[in-house]
């Protein structure tokens, strides 16, 4: 059994308002077993056209956009955004010994979780904007959002030349409104339908994608597999808000629309 585990922090280094071009610095550093991960972006934006496409929903959704003008003496805005977190990861290896003279083979399991905790945006002149568990981004991203957790659960049983895996990914609700166009206040549904129709709290709901695979090593140069990809059929999470797709995200449940999926497949190797 092994045990992994991190502080993840990526933050400005300095107070926001330098103004630079669109930079991103990374220093990675591994002691004891532990990972970190420092990282400074800093973002320089011109004044100049900016606007976001439609929003396309069957639902009336209001449609958010901006559009500004060029102005040479005006200088270029400056932002910082940093964002912390916990990442966990979890190894087993296990030995099933053997019924007589039939072995049972062995199994591979890993279990990885990670807590977004702190994702901030800071710009002069602003208030400072908190993206975790929003669907903020929202410029930046497609509305893509910034969901709170997600993890993965896999297991190998591995056999001789059979092996075979049940691979399980999580990824966390989140609330369906961003800081980056509504403001930094809590939003309620009204600010963001026009219409009757809300969804539950104004929440989207979490996705769980289950995926089995499994390949035969029939000899030195010939292996075949297949995949049941997305094996429950789950459905994607209703999320009008994104700007990516239609009524749903494809960031983070395309395995959805596209429901439950086959795929054979052979490999040779000379």
């Amino acid at each position: 059994m092994a045990l992994r585990g991190g502080i993840r922090s990526e933050f400005p280094e300095q107070p926001a308002g330098s103004p630079e071009p669109g930079l991103l610095t990374s220093h990675r550093q591994s002691h004891g077993g532990k990972r970190g991960r420092r990282s400074r972006r800093t973002r320089s934006e011109v004044p100049g056209i900016h606007g976001l496409r439609p929003i396309r929903s069957l639902f009336g959704l209001r449609q958010h956009g901006q559009l500004t003008t060029g102005n040479p003496n005006i200088k270029p805005e400056t932002s910082d955004s940093y964002t912390d977190g916990v990442d966990l990861d979890l190894q087993g290896h296990f030995d099933l010994g053997s019924v007589g003279n039939v072995g049972l083979g062995r199994i591979d399991t890993d279990f990885s979780i990670t807590k977004i905790l702190a994702f901030v945006y800071e710009q002069t002149g602003s208030p400072n904007l908190e993206y975790v568990g929003l669907q903020s981004p929202y410029n930046l991203s497609s509305g893509a959002g910034t969901p709170q957790w997600r993890g993965t659960f896999t297991n190998t049983w591995t056999d001789g030349p059979v092996r075979l895996s049940l691979n399980v990914y999580y990824i966390s609700g989140y609330k369906e409104y961003g800081e980056d166009i509504f403001g930094p206040s809590e939003a309620t549904c009204s600010t963001v339908y026009t219409v009757g129709f809300t969804p539950p709290d104004c929440r989207v709901a979490s996705f769980t994608d289950v995926d089995l695979t499994g390949a035969y090593t029939i000899n030195d140069h010939l292996q075949v597999s297949f995949a049941v990809e997305n094996l429950l059929d789950r459905l994607p999470p209703f999320d009008p808000l994104t700007y990516a797709g239609v009524n749903y995200n494809p960031t983070y449940s395309q395995a959805g629309i596209v429901g439950r999926y086959f795929r054979l497949g052979f490999h040779y190797k000379m």
